[in-house]
């Protein structure tokens, strides 16, 4: 996964050098977006068991539907640049099974997170031109700080999560594309979690998220 994203980054980045290579000049622009969308997250770890009340456990994780919304800046034509903030809740299940009586500790979880994402991107239309449709390609690098976790009724409380058992900042790159159609457009996107999401554990369980937003954009 990660030599994937890193091979999406190079091919971006080749296609933002052929553009440069153009003649004809480009007038900046500049936008304000405001989105908003829903997420599905998937928790990958490189073991499968847990240890609860010296029993081992078979643990497995089960993304479920999140919301998300916030805004971003876009500078540039061809090639742009687009910081932006993001306010999301994630949620996902993860589920303990005893090795020895099969009995399951079940944890619906929602997670609260502020993002704060930099993105690099390539319009395949020259706005100068054609400024009705456009379709872009984007990669890019988040940096997500939890908020607060909060827990459903299905918790058995064993081994619940707090927020202070998350990294003060978990680090994800980013692909994507998205269709911009006069003042709205849609983006699709992967987060590709790069850093351990749990602090001080001997477990590597990594976030990696779909998602969907529908937006509108104000030009400058």
């Amino acid at each position: 996964m990660k030599f994937f994203f890193s091979f999406s980054i190079l091919v971006l980045c080749a296609i933002i050098v052929q553009s440069q290579t153009n003649p004809t000049v480009e007038t900046n622009s500049t936008d304000i977006r405001f989105f908003a969308g829903f997420n599905v997250t998937k928790l990958t770890s490189d073991q499968n068991n847990t240890e609860i009340d010296s029993v081992d456990h078979t643990t497995s994780y089960s993304g479920r539907p999140g919301f998300e919304l916030g805004l971003a800046a876009t500078f540039g034509n061809r090639f742009y640049i687009q910081p932006g903030l993001k306010f999301s809740q994630i949620s996902a299940e993860v589920i303990n099974e005893s090795n020895i009586d099969e009995k399951k500790f079940e944890d619906l979880t929602t997670v609260s997170i502020l993002t704060v994402p930099l993105k690099v991107g390539f319009r395949l239309i020259n706005q100068d031109t054609e400024d009705f449709l456009n379709i872009r390609v984007f990669a890019g690098l988040d940096g997500l700080f939890v908020l607060g976790v909060n827990h459903n009724e299905k918790s058995e409380k064993i081994d619940d999560l707090s927020k202070d058992d998350f990294q003060n900042i978990i680090f994800n790159g980013e692909l994507g594309a998205g269709i911009d159609l006069w003042i709205f457009y849609l983006d699709l996107g992967f987060q590709i979690g790069l850093t351990p999401v749990f602090a001080q554990s001997e477990i590597d369980v990594k976030a990696n998220t779909f998602y969907s937003n529908l937006g509108v954009r104000i030009k400058f």
